[in-house]
């Protein structure tokens, strides 16, 4: 008798990638994977850039090929680094399923767009440049304690990101939005005007990352 196929999603089914907001080509997912727990099949089909919550190491099967055997002492490709991205997904889909084999939590904040760019934008948000292509591209800015940064303009949808400890707010001339914990995020569409202010006694690290369009 032939097994069953296996059970495929898109990637905003998948129960451990909570989608937390849309807008435009842009989708922000939450990514969280508990010790030992592993997610159904899924399909990814668009450019995708994580920014790193709480690493542990995992492993990944694509469908219809092994795993590839990573192990609970292996380093995770997200240690030690502010962003990483999987932008090849947007020219070739790949459906895949993952494992957290470590005993920490897994968190990621997934930030996928779906627009085809012919070219890199020619401006990035402030900062140190993380990652510059078609499809993003990402900064880190620290803020100094009871400090803000200047007032900016974003020319493209802009995700702000708390991947650390730390205090933010995110103000815009519509209203501001308080980043309290790691993880916390914040939205700035194209035209708006913003700046980070740094609410608490310690610098804080803060991950922009613009959607090219």
């Amino acid at each position: 008798m032939q097994a069953d196929a296996p059970k495929v999603v898109a990637i905003e089914q998948e129960p451990r990638h909570r989608p937390v907001f849309r807008e435009g080509t842009v989708r922000i997912l939450d990514v969280q994977i508990p010790p030992g727990d592993v997610t159904l099949y899924h399909t990814h089909d668009t450019a995708i850039l994580y920014v790193p919550i709480s690493v542990s190491p995992t492993d990944s099967q694509i469908l219809g090929q092994e795993w590839l055997g990573v192990k609970p002492g292996d380093r995770s490709r997200f240690e030690g680094v502010a962003i990483a991205t999987d932008t090849s997904y947007a020219l070739r889909a790949v459906t895949h399923r993952v494992k957290n084999v470590g005993d920490r939590p897994f968190r990621l904040i997934g930030i996928t767009n779906a627009a085809m760019p012919a070219e890199p934008a020619k401006e990035s948000p402030p900062g140190k440049e993380l990652h510059a292509s078609r499809w993003y591209a990402a900064t880190q800015l620290v803020v100094s304690p009871a400090a803000s940064s200047d007032w900016q303009v974003a020319t493209k949808p802009t995700v702000v990101v708390l991947p650390g400890a730390g205090q933010v707010r995110l103000e815009q001339d519509k209203g501001a939005t308080d980043l309290k914990e790691s993880g916390a995020w914040g939205f700035v569409g194209a035209g708006q005007r913003y700046r980070i202010v740094n609410m608490g006694t310690e610098a804080v690290s803060i991950v922009l990352v613009q959607a090219n369009q």
